[in-house]
């Protein structure tokens, strides 16, 4: 914050060098290499070059101030002027030792976990490839703070929850392991719709080998034509194959969704584990499968997980606040689901429905 008040009172000192921007990207027809879209000057002086144009990646503009300091904008949510919160962008051209300022300056949440002990993730493809693949949690100097940039009044503005005009900075160090590596920065652990497609893979052929009933089948297409997945699984169904003391037509039925807000990853990792769990070998797994049909939509916002969104869907929405009114056009998972949840309630079979999601102080 000291810095900050640098800033105006010795501005010329500042690089304030623009070295990654979409906008300029979006300006031209074709997808510009990222050499194209990072500034000429910064090729001289050993600047970082950024990424952010891949599955789930949010990083809009990346401005050099000092020589080892960067301030970052992020994207809103698709169709959108608010969310800005999630980030994911690949960092390259570093200097191993050297100690790298990130300033995201235009966070949206009054307050964050990241000023109670929370770091963001790091991902080194060297050291992955010398038997350490993994995300770490990683930084140093670590603050969140509201700043001076103003931002637009938003319809959807909650007054209570965010009563500042202003954006508030998320400011951390990095101090990269390897000299020109390529690091991905994220948020949170990310989960993408590519992740959940070679899950779902590893499942059918999992519950192939066992004596699983496992159905996976496509539920809708979203906005830009992704299929929203559904699971069933459950023992098996013919009676006379089953040791179980429930027939399969009187089984309970048990409801799982996740990932109604794309940058809740956690929600992910959590529904992974269950999955994983459920199509174990396990006992207390052939128990539940023996006695309950669970039907599950692992991920209920894949376009805002794809095109790196934190909160809403393809139409700018809040899916999960369109639960009492699902547009079958505009949202047409939340639609499906709850047409889903109501054939099952008229069968007389209403389910126990459960959710993994976040807190909204993350």
């Amino acid at each position: 914050m000291v810095e900050d008040v640098e800033r105006f009172a010795l501005s010329d000192a500042l690089l304030n060098r623009i070295v990654f921007d979409l906008d300029a990207a979006a300006s031209h027809g074709r997808k510009k290499s990222t050499d194209e879209i990072t500034s000429g000057d910064s090729c001289h002086d050993n600047a970082l070059k950024f990424e952010s144009r891949f599955e789930s990646g949010n990083l809009r503009k990346a401005i050099q101030v000092r020589p080892y300091e960067y301030d970052l904008l992020l994207n809103p949510d698709i169709s959108s002027n608010r969310h800005h919160q999630w980030f994911y962008f690949k960092v390259s051209s570093m200097e191993a030792g050297k100690t790298y300022r990130f300033n995201i300056v235009n966070c949206e949440k009054p307050n964050s976990q990241f000023n109670f002990g929370m770091q963001p993730l790091l991902y080194s493809t060297q050291r992955a490839l010398s038997g350490v693949p993994s995300w770490t949690r990683s930084g140093q100097q670590i603050s969140y703070y509201r700043n001076h940039f103003e931002r637009l009044k938003s319809d959807g503005d909650d007054q209570k929850k965010s009563p500042s005009r202003t954006f508030y900075t998320m400011t951390f160090t990095l101090t990269f392991p390897c000299d020109d590596d390529v690091c991905y920065v994220a948020y949170h652990y990310p989960y993408t719709y590519t992740n959940l497609q070679a899950h779902l893979s590893e499942l059918k052929a999992l519950a192939s080998g066992h004596h699983i009933w496992f159905s996976h089948q496509s539920l809708c297409t979203t906005l830009a034509g992704n299929a929203c997945d559904l699971l069933t699984i459950t023992g098996p169904i013919n009676d006379e194959d089953s040791t179980a003391s429930i027939s399969c037509k009187d089984r309970d039925y048990i409801f799982l969704t996740a990932r109604v807000h794309p940058g809740e990853t956690n929600a992910s990792w959590i529904m992974k584990g269950v999955l994983d769990f459920l199509l174990s070998t396990d006992p207390v797994a052939d128990e539940l499968r023996e006695q309950f049909v669970f039907k599950v939509v692992p991920m209920l916002n894949p376009d805002g997980v794809i095109n790196g969104s934190h909160r809403c869907s393809l139409s700018g929405k809040d899916l999960n606040r369109c639960w009492i009114n699902p547009d079958p056009l505009l949202q047409p998972t939340i639609y499906h689901t709850k047409a889903l949840i109501q054939y099952l309630v008229a069968r007389d079979t209403a389910p126990l429905v459960c959710t993994t999601s976040s807190q909204p102080q993350l």
